[in-house]
């Protein structure tokens, strides 16, 4: 399992090792093994330019996801260790920081929930343009994973 973890900037609030360590577990238990997935955190700048160019909305949001699953058959490409290269998870920082404070909620726990949604987008969870069904399938497992997670610290 890969996590590659980058910075815009050196100094942005994230801890590179607690995020690895939180999408590892969240991977273990949807049972995905042998996957490599990139996260990019920047900021509020950052996330729209490619929330402009590749969604068509000129505006930040807190996360994106760019899958690398051409389709369910063809699967993922392979990266030099022969893993299947699941996408890349962008997440601003300053999104995330304001979300915490609004929700009262620990900007870490924000960064996680980040993460675990950009996870599920990548494995074909989705919330936007489905059936509610749809969306709250995807809510559920959120929910089930992130409890499962921070209920074992």
């Amino acid at each position: 399992m890969t996590i590659l973890i980058k910075k815009k900037h050196p100094k942005l609030p994230v801890s590179a090792p607690k995020a690895r360590a939180f999408l590892r577990k969240a991977l273990r238990l949807l049972g995905i093994r042998d996957k490599e997935i990139s996260i990019f955190f920047t900021d509020d700048e950052g996330i729209r330019d490619l929330n402009r160019i590749y969604r068509g909305q000129d505006s930040p949001t807190d996360v994106l996801s760019f899958s690398q699953i051409s389709s369910e058959e063809a699967g993922a490409f392979p990266n030099e260790n022969g893993e299947e290269i699941l996408g890349d998870i962008v997440i601003s920082i300053d999104t995330a920081g304001r979300e915490a404070e609004s929700a009262a909620i620990p900007y870490e726990d924000v960064l996680d929930l980040l993460l675990l949604h950009g996870l599920l987008h990548l494995l074909g969870y989705d919330h936007e343009g489905v059936t509610e069904e749809r969306e709250e399938q995807m809510r559920a497992k959120e929910e089930e994973i992130f409890s499962q997670i921070k209920g074992s610290r």
